[in-house]
């Protein structure tokens, strides 16, 4: 099963934990001795002193005999009794799991009664996905709802791609269009999300991404917690240093796509190229860490370079960590001075702009006035730094 799939397919088994046996159109009034309490449902199990019984709208639960005061009969709808989870689960039990036909068919069910609260949608999914698996061409059967609520997921997952590639989030933009295509190959939007990964890493790199040659060993990863879970799983040290070295593989390579789109969208493969060689600080060969170490500081030097603004909380807490990396202490504050000035353009832009814009530069502004303060040695220019970010503040609260 492919990567988009795994993380949707567990779905089918745990949307509803609860299965049932085939019911009649009766329930109880379980009446509890202590407190009066009154539980509605039917009672389908009765073993050493202690009822099961199915509830009223969802779930189960177990009752000593001893507790119970009476049980009065009456009649109850089955759709006031079982829940649409319920006849899910049915119908799983009653379905061929081999079968692209009845797969498809649970689908399509699933998409009639599904809301993003029960969980349906997401089964409709994996359930059509599983009918592709067993037959390619059973997408072509499908119904025409059934496709037109795929596509409009698929576009809502494009357009998630598309965001994050023009925010410079290249990875994430990558991922969802990996998923895209993984999972709504049958749609116009998995063309567009190999066109996608086209504009992120040029056509070489994007075939290399969709069909990689080196299955045996996992994909880089981008955080030292993934990147510790990956490492454990490796089989030996020769395999961990294979993964090093594919991750120092992927820095050039990040590095080498940078040089071919323009100024300002370099700094998004600066970062993964920066990630890539931190990863690889984990080697237990001192010559490969020596390596990556020359290697994260040059990119981090062009990461700064390309002067990417702080417009967000998120920006400046990736600025600020990048900074921290840097082991030229004269890199510090030459960057520091740098978002010096970068403030005060943007200060000085905002004062003549009208809101909204006026507030966003003004805290694009302050941002960059907070690395200053936080890694200038300066003395002056950490004073004017805090002078400026409390005059920011007041632009920015101006915008609410």
């Amino acid at each position: 099963m492919d990567r988009a799939l795994m993380g949707r397919t567990y779905i089918i088994s745990m949307v509803f934990a609860v299965s049932l046996l085939p019911v009649p159109a009766c329930a109880d009034d379980i009446i509890l001795k202590e407190s009066g309490r009154v539980i509605t449902g039917k009672i389908f199990e009765e073993k050493a002193g202690m009822l099961t019984v199915k509830m009223a709208k969802g779930g189960t639960c177990v009752i000593p005999r001893d507790w119970i005061k009476t049980i009065i009969k009456k009649d109850i709808a089955d759709g006031s009794l079982y829940t649409v989870g319920d006849t899910y689960q049915n119908k799983l039990k009653a379905m061929d799991q081999k079968s692209a036909e009845d797969h498809l068919a649970i689908a399509e069910w699933c998409l009639k009664n599904g809301t993003p609260e029960n969980g349906l949608l997401f089964a409709s999914e994996s359930h059509f996905n599983i009918a592709k698996q067993i037959d390619p061409n059973s997408a072509k059967r499908a119904s025409e709802d059934l496709l037109k609520a795929r596509e409009k997921t698929a576009e809502r997952s494009y357009s998630i791609a598309e965001l994050e590639y023009d925010n410079n989030e290249y990875i994430k933009s990558e991922r969802e269009a990996l998923s895209i295509i993984s999972a709504y190959g049958e749609t116009k939007y998995a063309s567009k999300a190999r066109d996608l990964l086209v504009k992120i890493w040029g056509r070489d790199r994007a075939a290399m991404l969709l069909e990689p040659k080196d299955g045996l060993l996992p994909d880089v990863v981008y955080t030292e917690e993934d990147l510790q879970s990956v490492l454990y799983n490796l089989q030996n040290d020769e395999q961990r240093e294979l993964y090093i070295l594919k991750c120092i593989a992927k820095a050039k390579d990040c590095e080498d796509r940078s040089y071919e789109v323009p100024a300002g969208r370099r700094a998004g493969y600066y970062r993964i190229g920066i990630d890539c060689c931190r990863n690889a600080l984990s080697s237990a060969k001192p010559e490969v860490r020596a390596i990556a170490d020359s290697k994260m500081q040059a990119l981090l030097k062009k990461f700064f370079a390309d002067a990417p603004v702080p417009y967000s909380d998120y920006n400046f807490s990736l600025a600020s960590n990048m900074m921290l990396l840097i082991r030229d202490q004269q890199l510090v504050q030459d960057i520091s001075a740098q978002y010096s000035k970068m403030g005060d353009d943007l200060f000085k832009k905002a004062r003549k702009l009208k809101q909204p814009e006026k507030g966003k530069n003004a805290i694009a502004a302050y941002f960059s006035y907070s690395i200053a303060n936080n890694f200038s040695k300066d003395g002056k220019t950490k004073e004017n730094a805090i002078e400026k970010m409390i005059e920011c503040q007041a632009l920015d609260r101006a915008r609410k």
